[in-house]
């Protein structure tokens, strides 16, 4: 098993160094290999930057790697646009590794989900915004994300990070949009935060088949009641 994730990672490595160009000098003291190899242990774990460098220094006893300022460094001068284009050419890259090796058919489910990630720096980022109290927080970054869901497994074909301004039915366009590039889409699975009238006008325009609870308030109550003989609603 440590063999097989060893050759995936490396497999992953080499995918993001080819795609990915973060502009660093053939003189740099740090490589583009050495700081996308922190992000993808990062993104493995689920975990920080700065973790994933303490792991590397502390645990794993390698002194001579990129500080985690350093890695923002070399993200932030990329820009959002740039950074958002390199990571489509990476999705499209493992979307053909992906048919080739038939882990997916031509038609398939969709699913699309919000992610949210805890923040506890200063409050005064346009990405940063507001969430239930956990961890010691009431402060995340949110992604809209949509993946292939078949045979108990996904397989991500976008992230969309959202705003305070962002609206949920433009979201959920563009993502469809996208997905339907790569696939026929079987039905799509949202859950429950996703229920507006907005929202299904989206879906009904694309003239897709869809699977999201609703809320039972009083006018749900009133047409399950009204169809209550029926068969079909």
């Amino acid at each position: 098993m440590n063999y097989l994730v060893e050759h995936l990672h490396k497999d992953a490595l080499k995918a993001l160094n080819r795609q990915i160009d973060l502009k660093i000098r053939s003189n740099s003291t740090y490589h583009q290999e050495d700081i996308l190899n922190i992000i993808l242990m990062a993104s493995v774990n689920t975990t920080s930057a700065g973790s994933s460098v303490v792991e590397l220094k502390e645990v794993k006893s390698k002194k001579d790697i990129s500080s985690a300022d350093i890695i923002f460094y070399h993200i932030e001068k990329q820009g959002y646009f740039r950074l958002l284009c390199q990571l489509d050419r990476i999705v499209n890259s493992s979307h053909q590794l992906a048919a080739k090796r038939r882990l997916f058919g031509k038609y398939a489910a969709i699913a699309i989900d919000i992610h949210e990630i805890p923040y506890y720096g200063e409050v005064n980022n346009p990405l940063i915004m507001g969430c239930k109290h956990d961890r010691g927080t009431s402060y995340c970054y949110k992604y809209a994300i949509i993946d292939i869901a078949e045979k108990n497994q996904r397989f991500t074909l976008k992230a969309i990070p959202l705003t305070p301004l962002s609206k949920n039915e433009g979201v959920v366009k563009e993502l469809l949009e996208h997905a339907m590039k790569y696939v026929h889409i079987k039905y799509v699975l949202l859950n429950r935060g996703f229920f507006s009238i907005e929202i299904i006008k989206v879906l009904e325009s694309l003239k897709l088949k869809y699977i999201m609870p609703v809320p039972k308030n009083d006018r749900i109550k009133e047409i399950i009641k009204d169809n209550s003989n029926c068969n079909k609603f």
